[in-house]
């Protein structure tokens, strides 16, 4: 128990630490005000639309910052794909790594923490109670890589859905006369409410030619933020179309076409896919109404025969 409470020790002395870091010396929030004033007036602008994050740090960040350690320890070969992940979860500030990692590292300590203050975790032995702190802690470490994950696919399911109805919009913007960038700018006004993500990485791309960037590598930048195949052939094909000035509108109208047509199959697919899920639930109902339709008939029969053995 001595071990046991050492831990509890070591990591509430960790969370104070952390706690105590949160607030922001004078000079420092002056420091990041002036910071902010030589921005670009498209970073401003962007900022002001909520497409890119501020610069200053959330509580949150601030209280997992103590937390993530020395990074530049680790090879960036190792941070690569974990900052790939954050980016196709939307969250591309620079200190979106550090947050991450530190979470981790606050829940794998925060988690044992809780069990503790549970009444029956003191009943148990000294083993069975070391074991449950470190599946605590394994599961704190885990959590936050598991939700990451959700949130990857659930956004890139939120492109892939939206983005056929947008290519519908870019060819009637095309077809009316204006470029690429225009076209862009057009549909994220248009489907701010509808389809914020895809609207967001629009817009985005958008702002990016506007501060200087060429339009090519604004949609690279475009289809590396996403991880969605689909982005990344739609891409290709704007690229191609731009730099070997073939027709727009209607390159654009046979890709939303296959790009509905995926759409579809994905649907029939996870539609194929819904009886062999629900087999297991089913099989499992089905021996629950067994059960209750035969167990009291089978109760019956069995007190029948027992009162006719005793009778003879």
């Amino acid at each position: 128990m001595e071990i046991v409470l050492a831990l509890i020790v070591g990591s509430i002395v960790a969370l104070g630490l952390a706690f105590g870091s949160l607030g922001q010396r004078p000079e420092q929030r002056r420091l990041a005000r002036l910071a902010g004033e030589d921005k670009p007036p498209a970073r401003v602008e962007a900022e002001a639309q909520g497409l890119l994050a501020r610069q200053e740090l959330t509580w949150f960040e601030r209280l997992m910052r103590p937390f993530a350690g020395n990074q530049e320890k680790a090879s960036e070969e190792t941070l690569a794909p974990l900052r790939r992940r954050l980016v196709y979860a939307g969250y591309r500030r620079d200190t979106a790594l550090a947050t991450f990692m530190g979470s981790r590292v606050a829940f794998a300590l925060l988690l044992p923490i809780l069990v503790m203050l549970t009444p029956p975790a003191w009943s148990l032995g000294q083993l069975r109670l070391v074991m449950g702190l470190c599946l605590a802690a394994g599961l704190g470490m885990i959590g936050p890589s598991y939700w990451l994950d959700q949130k990857v696919k659930a956004r890139q399911k939120n492109l892939q859905l939206a983005l056929p109805d947008a290519l519908d919009l870019m060819v009637v913007c095309v077809e009316a006369g204006l470029g690429i960038n225009a076209s862009l700018k057009r549909v994220a006004e248009d489907f701010r409410n509808t389809h914020p993500i895809l609207s967001a990485e629009f817009e985005l791309a958008n702002f990016e030619t506007r501060a200087g960037k060429r339009t090519t590598d604004a949609l690279r930048g475009l289809a590396d933020r996403t991880g969605v195949g689909d982005v990344s052939s739609l891409v290709a094909m704007l690229i191609q179309t731009e730099r070997f000035g073939t027709g727009l509108a209607d390159t654009l109208r046979v890709h939303a076409d296959a790009m509905r047509l995926r759409r579809l199959q994905r649907a029939e697919e996870q539609a194929n896919k819904a009886p062999l899920k629900m087999l297991f639930p089913t099989v499992f109902i089905f021996i629950a109404m067994l059960i209750i339709i035969v167990g009291p008939g089978f109760l019956q029969m069995s007190q029948y025969f027992a009162n006719q053995n005793n009778g003879g």
